[in-house]
C-alpha cells in the first residue's frame, strides 16, 4: 500500500476471513488438491488413513458422548493444518495473482497477501477490486466455503 500510496495512485482493499476455515475443509476436496499438485505414495496415503477412519467424543462436566465419525475438519494446532489450509487455497491464490487486476510493485503481484485463513484483496480500482473479490467469490462456492462476513472489512487508501 505504502509503495502506491507514495506514487500518488489510490488502493482499494477488501480483507476476508474464512468462516471456521479449518473446521470446513472437506477431506475428498483436500485430497483431490493434494493429488493435483503431485502428492502421491506411501507419504500421501498415510495423511489419506490418518483422515478416512477420524472419530471423536465430546466430554464435557464429566459426560462423554458417543463416537461421531469426523467427515471434515484439520486438526486445531496441528502441525500440518496451516499446510493443508494452504493447500486447500493454492489454486484460488494462483487464479488471484494471474488474473492481473491485484495490484503490483513493479512486475511482482501483491494483490492478494494470505495469512492462514485471512486473505487481503489490494486493487488500483474499485472495479478491478470488485473483479478479485468475484473470485474469491466463486471459489467459495465452489468449494463450499463461507466467508465470515463479520470480519469483512473495505478500505480505500488515498
Amino acid at each position: 500500500m505504502l509503495y502506491h500510496t507514495e506514487r500518488n495512485s489510490d488502493v482499494y482493499v477488501a480483507s476476508l476471513d474464512q468462516k471456521a476455515a479449518f473446521d470446513s475443509m472437506r477431506f475428498t476436496s483436500l485430497f483431490l488438491k493434494l493429488g493435483r499438485l503431485g502428492f502421491t505414495g506411501p507419504i500421501f496415503r498415510l495423511l489419506v488413513a490418518t483422515y478416512k477412519e477420524l472419530k471423536a467424543i465430546v466430554r464435557v462436566s464429566g459426560l462423554v458422548s458417543q463416537t461421531i465419525d469426523v467427515k471434515r475438519t484439520v486438526r486445531q494446532g496441528g502441525v500440518l493444518s496451516t499446510f493443508l489450509y494452504l493447500v486447500y487455497i493454492n489454486d484460488l491464490l494462483d487464479e488471484l495473482e494471474s488474473c492481473g487486476y491485484g495490484s503490483k510493485v513493479m512486475s511482482v503481484c501483491t494483490g492478494n497477501p494470505a495469512f492462514a485463513d485471512d486473505i487481503s484483496l489490494l486493487a488500483l480500482t474499485p472495479f478491478h477490486l470488485q473483479r478479485l473479490v468475484d473470485i474469491v467469490h466463486t471459489f467459495f462456492l465452489h468449494w463450499k466455503v463461507s466467508v465470515n462476513v463479520d470480519k469483512v472489512k473495505y478500505h480505500s487508501i488515498h
